[in-house]
């Protein structure tokens, strides 16, 4: 896994597809986190999420601008709260994983490259532990190019 500084929203140079895939909740909420930045990027993929009426924990939303591939992962079952302090499925985002390996591999049959980016997903807001993710993105898709972006400051 590559760990590179900047702006996750910003696909990594020098393939011909980049998946930026990150963690959503399943009660179509929208407006804090990564996704923010990622809505006013990618209208496409925030307007593609909000249509989606409960969706299963695990779905993948996916939406194409050009050459990005937005997964909107539905790994967190509701939102942070009092009662909810740690809404991230772990479980849920593996199978996330799995079809996100499942469209990068449809991509690499076509004979295009593709990487796959994401900022640290299902640690902040979604209030799960980094290392569970980040063995769990290893173990699903370490045959492609991965990236962690971290933000720089």
């Amino acid at each position: 896994m590559n760990v590179i500084k900047g702006d996750a929203t910003v696909p990594v140079e020098g393939y011909d597809k980049v998946i930026i895939m990150h963690c959503c909740n399943n009660i179509g909420a929208w407006g804090a986190g990564f996704v923010v930045p990622l809505g006013r990027k990618y209208p496409r993929a925030k307007q593609d999420f909000l249509k989606c009426s409960n969706p299963a924990l695990g779905a993948v939303i996916f939406s194409q601008q050009g050459g990005v591939v937005i997964a909107n992962i539905i790994g967190q079952e509701g939102i942070r709260s009092r009662g909810n302090t740690s809404p991230v499925r772990y479980d849920a985002l593996e199978t996330g994983f799995k079809a996100v390996w499942k469209v990068a591999d449809h991509f690499r049959k076509q004979e295009l490259s593709v990487a796959i980016q994401f900022p640290k997903m299902g640690s902040g807001l979604a209030g799960g532990d980094w290392i569970i993710v980040a063995e769990s993105i290893l173990r699903v898709l370490e045959e492609f190019p991965l990236y962690l972006v971290e933000l720089s400051t």
